[in-house]
């Protein structure tokens, strides 16, 4: 299961797995949102100057 949760200014990734027994283990990690921005137009996913949109959830 991953969730990915955030604001304006920062997004945290969650990534959970079941174990044998039940249970779940797994990692967060907290980016900014420029960072992961950035990292998106470097990777080519984006276009430097795109319009990028972000929706908060309640």
């Amino acid at each position: 299961m991953i969730t990915i949760e955030g604001d304006k200014k920062s997004i945290i990734v969650t990534v959970l797995e079941e174990t044998e027994n039940g249970n779940f283990a797994g990692l967060s990690s907290t980016i900014s949102t420029q960072k992961l921005i950035n990292i998106l137009i470097e990777e080519g996913a984006l276009e430097e100057g795109e319009p990028v949109y972000l929706e908060e959830v309640q």
